[in-house]
């Protein structure tokens, strides 16, 4: 009995510390990440591929639009050997390491022309703060959608 109690306050301590190491969200920046994917799903073909923030997930969801990988992609990797590498292969180029890496913002223009060219990209999500030298299709206060391939929809 005694070790259960002492299970259970052990992982009552865990989650309670974890809960508070989270970093907090703003509203405001939930309502712009959908905000972009109304924007993709309204603005976009079907098939127009984007590469996102790999540690941000459900973009494809909400814009109906297929995205180069997000971190959360790998769980499906317990039901295919093949997949497991070709998602870990992505989330290299995309610079992630694992679920919270936000080197992504750091890619350089090259390096978005070439993951670009390189999955059929059509279109890449940034937060408002990176810079690119591509035409911007939309922003809203938290986020810009570059075009990175010349003449591939919107």
């Amino acid at each position: 009995m005694r070790w259960t109690a002492a299970a259970l306050l052990l992982a009552l301590l865990v989650s309670t510390a974890a809960a508070f190491t989270q970093p907090q969200i703003p509203p405001n920046l939930l309502a712009a990440w959908r905000d972009v994917q109304a924007w993709a799903r309204q603005n976009t073909p079907v098939d127009a591929t984007f590469i996102t923030p790999p540690y941000y997930y459900g973009f494809r969801v909400e814009s109906e639009r297929p995205v180069v990988g997000e971190w959360k992609d790998g769980t499906q990797q317990y039901f295919s050997v093949p997949f497991t590498a070709a998602w870990w292969q992505r989330m290299q180029d995309l610079h992630a390491a694992n679920a919270s890496d936000t080197r992504y913002n750091d890619l350089s223009a090259a390096e978005v022309a070439a993951l670009a060219q390189k999955y059929q990209a059509s279109f890449a999500v940034f937060f408002i703060d990176t810079d690119l030298p591509f035409p911007v299709v939309y922003r809203n206060p938290w986020f810009r959608i570059y075009q990175v391939i010349p003449g591939s929809g919107s």
